[in-house]
């Protein structure tokens, strides 16, 4: 098992969805019109509508609700630290702390380290923090992928909500590894380093061009592409004060959870897909190639549990389709670490979604999308083999904050938890500790 996830691991970012070359482009997301759209009545159980402005990722109550003395606490303290004392500075060479790396934890460094501040008050972390999140983004490298910014730009955004919450965040400031342009010209567009011609590599046998901005992916793919890029832009919506592109976002993950009359349209797949684990209508070809996806989760189908909840896209990304009697189900390889990781996506924006006052934890078919996602990965497989989460913990320190966020947005009882190892490798991906952010103490994702 620790050979399928470690083969995933290291696959997954050749995989032809990480064909894609793009710029880091939190102006491609402004860049687009959104247009505005009516709204369903907002109510528990039903759609989400227009909301006012956000307390962002944590609110002040959620953020006084966090340990500051728990072995998650102090690995905390030791992230924001490290911060503070100089030991990282963004921006940098090193795969640790570098925006365009695929191990990277730049957003997360910085969100633990605002959380961190924020809680206990202490100033002195205050500035290297601003100086951080400034030196993160770095000009448009044409030979890297856009999804490792994606990643980072959701805890770095969450990071500036914390700081602009507490007027501590200048719009003004410049990016010194971002030609220089201001934090408001790199959230709404301007400046020259958006003028340059974009070279493009196309997604192989797919031409997914569009995933090479967090709007695109957000809107059109299902995978951990999508998942992470609309973590991504709510963050920006946020930040940004945009109703819209909350209200749109709120409805990307209704439709990706299976809420049916989100007004979305339909996902698209990657020239990777393998169409038997989709147990919705089937459409495009045979082969799954031209598949579109109603929903990023299997469909309520308690005869068949291995297709109940599955994230579909990605456990389709691994080698074998679905197999009723085979060890999860016949997920291997890719398609048992690209799902953990759209997981840990889709929690991260439930949580900010539960901030707006919606209630994510009630959306998908029959109500109950998060849970049925989190059974799906719990749930020990045929002949009682381990879990997508117990092996993924067991192989990788990384997984061990998903199913602490999973139990938050989630009515069953999620497995055994193992806590979280120390920074940097043993920070979420997006976020921060999953046993700091989301214990049993924590209020944080719990809505009001």
């Amino acid at each position: 098992m620790a050979g399928e996830l470690r083969r995933g691991r290291r696959g997954r970012f050749v995989a032809p969805a990480a064909a894609v070359v793009a710029l880091l482009v939190v102006a491609a997301v402004v860049a687009v019109v959104l247009a505005g759209r009516g709204s369903p009545h907002r109510s528990r159980g039903g759609g989400p509508g227009p909301v006012s402005r956000s307390p962002g990722f944590a609110t002040a109550q959620q953020i006084a609700s966090l340990s500051t003395t728990s072995p998650a606490a102090q690995r905390a303290k030791a992230v924001a630290d490290g911060v503070r004392d100089g030991h990282y500075q963004g921006g940098g060479d090193s795969a640790t702390v570098d925006m365009l790396d695929v191990e990277n934890r730049v957003g997360s460094i910085a969100l633990t380290t605002a959380l961190w501040w924020r809680r206990t008050g202490d100033d002195s972390y205050l500035d290297p923090l601003r100086k951080f999140i400034l030196a993160s983004p770095r000009t448009f490298d044409p030979q890297a992928q856009s999804l490792p910014q994606f990643r980072a730009l959701g805890g770095l955004l969450a990071a500036v909500g914390i700081l602009s919450a507490a007027g501590e965040w200048d719009r003004s400031a410049t990016l010194p590894n971002y030609q220089d342009v201001t934090w408001d010209e790199f959230m709404q567009g301007g400046g020259s380093a958006y003028q340059k011609p974009l070279p493009l590599r196309s997604l192989s046998g797919v031409g997914r061009v569009q995933w090479r901005t967090i709007h695109g992916a957000a809107v059109d793919s299902a995978s951990n592409w999508g998942a992470v890029a609309r973590f991504a832009y709510v963050m920006w919506a946020v930040c940004e004060g945009n109703n819209r592109a909350i209200d749109e976002s709120a409805r990307l993950l209704q439709k990706w959870l299976g809420s049916s009359g989100s007004g979305e349209a339909d996902f698209n797949t990657t020239a990777a897909y393998r169409s038997s684990w989709n147990n919705w209508a089937s459409r495009g070809a045979p082969d799954g190639s031209g598949q579109k996806l109603v929903a990023g989760i299997g469909k309520s189908d308690p005869a068949q549990p291995g297709l109940d909840g599955v994230v579909i896209e990605d456990v389709a990304r691994g080698q074998h389709g679905y197999d009723a009697g085979a060890r999860h189900y016949g997920a291997t390889g890719l398609g048992l670490t690209y799902p953990l990781e759209t997981a840990d996506a889709v929690w991260a924006t439930a949580g900010v979604l539960t901030n707006l006052g919606l209630h994510p934890d009630s959306w998908g078919e029959g109500g109950d999308g998060l849970t049925r996602m989190a059974a799906w990965l719990d749930r020990p497989g045929p002949g009682g083999g381990p879990s997508v989460f117990a092996a993924g913990q067991q192989a990788y320190s990384i997984y061990r904050n998903h199913p602490w966020l999973a139990q938050r947005f989630s009515s069953r009882d999620v497995g055994p938890k193992l806590p979280t190892e120390s920074a940097p490798d043993g920070l979420d991906r997006l976020t921060t500790f999953g046993d700091w952010l989301a214990a049993p103490s924590s209020t944080w994702g719990r809505g009001s």
